[in-house]
């Protein structure tokens, strides 16, 4: 009896890590299912990735000046800017958050010593000059120009 239970669960570990895997490679939807199902081998990392969402998220929030995001965003505009052909009205999905980060921490003492600082002000500044006609941008551009005259 043992020997036969030996044989089953030896069976079972075959099928487990050998022929499933094979099935659920088809999808990202499968793998994920499969390593909800069969493997608990990446749960750590899982959760250490939502934990890290949560925080940034929470800090977007907390606090409007995360540089890291505008830095983020401030090279997906110029990437935007560089790319042929370039749409007339891009970036609507961040544009908002860009700006608010920017105002946050625009000094303009620090765009005229910081190549960080002077960075994000020619991008958005260029962003704005060569971009079409769109509400958003128009809000978005009065925001950003307010902030430029209020502090030089």
């Amino acid at each position: 009896m043992k020997e036969f239970l030996k044989k089953i669960l030896n069976s079972y570990r075959q099928f487990k890590y050998a022929r499933l895997p094979r099935f659920f490679k088809a999808t990202p939807f499968l793998s994920a299912l499969y390593y909800f199902l069969f493997s608990n081998k990446f749960r750590r990392e899982q959760h250490a990735v939502l934990a890290g969402k949560i925080k940034h998220l929470n800090e977007l929030h907390d606090n409007k000046s995360n540089i890291y995001t505008l830095i983020r965003n401030t090279h997906r505009l110029e990437k935007g800017l560089l790319m042929r052909p370039r749409r007339e009205v891009f970036a609507l999905d961040y544009i908002e958050e860009t700006v608010d980060t920017f105002n946050a921490v625009w000094d303009y003492e620090k765009h005229e010593t910081d190549k960080q600082h002077k960075w994000f002000y020619d991008v958005l500044r260029n962003y704005f000059e060569t971009s079409g006609e769109n509400v958003v941008l128009e809000r978005t551009r009065k925001t950003f120009e307010n902030a430029v005259n209020r502090a030089s």
